[in-house]
């Protein structure tokens, strides 16, 4: 039992590891917006499709852009939308009397990606693609729950590395008391 469980909570920490570094760096770049600036590179291009197109999804295949389709404003006429994936943003304004497609792009980077990976629920609920990575942070976090339990069971039966134990939630108990007070002063 004990080699099973240790091999649980070895598989959790690893598994639970890249997310727990994303969201880091990303909390820190949230933080400390001088140290890790976001720079956005806008670019604006237009395209020629055909004539008359009235649906978004046709027009963002046309354009071979890739994300969810938001903001879809259509008018007699004219047709715009926006195409999001974490860290870009496509805005499209489609006339369909030309078949003349204005787009702008905005690329926030790799910084921009990270920090709206780390905002997903508030700003982006109800894109399907992004509840996956919704469905993933939640199993994240089962992992963790599993990884502390399995801490708890494995550091009551090993004795003799309880010490090890007590250092390490020592240190992790006086990082989160420092973080904690230093982000409210």
């Amino acid at each position: 039992m004990y080699q099973k469980l240790r091999n649980v909570h070895l598989s959790a920490a690893l598994f639970c590891l890249a997310f727990l570094l994303m969201y880091g760096v990303s909390a820190v770049q949230m933080a400390h917006r001088r140290w890790w600036p976001v720079r956005e590179r806008v670019t604006e291009w237009s395209v020629r499709l055909p004539a008359g197109i009235i649906d978004a999804r046709v027009a963002a295949r046309a354009l071979a852009i890739r994300g969810e389709l938001a903001a879809i404003r259509i008018s007699p006429g004219a047709l715009r939308f926006r195409q999001v994936r974490p860290g870009t943003v496509h805005q499209v304004e489609y006339s369909a009397a030309t078949g003349e497609a204005k787009v702008r792009a905005t690329d926030a980077g790799f910084a921009g990606m990270l920090n709206a990976l780390h905002q997903v629920q508030g700003m982006w609920h109800g894109y399907p693609l992004l509840n996956v990575w919704s469905a993933v942070l939640g199993i994240v976090s089962l992992g963790l729950l599993v990884m502390g339990g399995t801490g708890l069971y494995l550091w009551f039966r090993n004795h003799s590395e309880r010490w090890i134990g007590v250092v390490l939630l020592g240190a992790g108990g006086g990082l989160a008391l420092i973080l904690i007070v230093w982000m409210r002063t």
